[in-house]
């Protein structure tokens, strides 16, 4: 018996082919290497979970401060921001969600991210702990895949030690 459960949404949301999924990934991840400014390695990462052609740009932001990482154990949370409002009024709650995020307050609600909850957890959690929230990120489906009449928020944060 198999311990991996077969992927339900391959060829909808990203490649159906193995081959053609990992060239992709690579691709996403490489270009947001280069991309990345010297930084301290996360602690903990904020990354958007939508089909990748709305949503990989953004991931691989955060994904890719992960390199050279072994062994260390991170906090993932997955979440979108807000969901299917006009592009000007999702760009406005989601910016609003980011400077939440930023000010550690864990106060954001549904409307402003599908995972409120875990986020919330992990700002408490982060402020306790005296971690630094970075914005690495921010957009929506209106900057990605074009439609702008109903737009998904995406965002990627890390949480760093501070002065490290």
């Amino acid at each position: 018996m198999s311990a991996v459960r077969p992927a339900a949404v391959a060829g909808m949301f990203y490649p159906e082919a193995p081959g053609v999924l990992g060239a992709q990934v690579r691709a996403y991840l490489d270009q947001a290497e280069r991309a990345l400014p010297s930084a301290p390695r996360p602690k903990a990462l904020i990354v958007p979970h939508a089909g990748y052609v709305y949503s990989a740009p953004i991931a691989a932001a955060a994904y890719a401060r992960l390199a050279g990482l072994d062994g260390i154990h991170r906090v993932v949370i997955s979440s979108d921001l807000s969901h299917y409002h006009p592009y000007r009024e999702a760009r406005a709650i989601d910016r609003a969600s980011a400077r939440t995020v930023l000010a550690l307050s864990p106060t954001l609600g549904y409307e402003q991210a599908c995972g409120a909850l875990p986020i919330n957890g992990l700002l408490t959690v982060a402020g306790r702990r005296g971690l630094r929230p970075e914005l690495l990120d921010l957009r929506n489906s209106g900057d990605t895949a074009g439609d702008k009449f109903r737009v998904v928020g995406y965002a990627s944060f890390v949480f760093s030690e501070a002065g490290v």
